[in-house]
């Protein structure tokens, strides 16, 4: 999965990513099992490692194919936040020349 993935937030085979209206800067998708519509966690911006995360729902349990679909995509999250940060900061640097 790249930054120019058109569908970086599809369902997988198990999983699918409800967006949240965003709050801020930053991004929730929620992570819910595609069977069930259980709700597994939550994709997240955390402040102080200044990334986004997983954040799993107690007592859930994830196999590998489901813990790499939600690192490639937390991987998704922090690249195009880091890249919408650099931009922001250069459209600033060059208003401000």
């Amino acid at each position: 999965m790249t930054p120019s993935d058109p569908r970086p937030l599809a369902e997988t085979e198990y999983l699918s990513f409800v967006d949240t209206p965003p709050t801020g800067s930053t991004r929730r998708i929620l992570v819910e099992a595609k069977k069930t519509g259980a709700h597994l966690g939550d994709l997240r911006w955390y402040g102080r490692w200044r990334q986004y995360v997983f954040e799993p729902q107690p007592n859930t349990l994830f196999n590998v194919e489901c813990l790499a679909s939600l690192a490639d995509r937390v991987g998704y999250l922090n690249t195009m936040q880091s890249a919408s940060g650099w931009a922001a900061r250069a459209k600033k640097e060059t208003q401000d020349e």
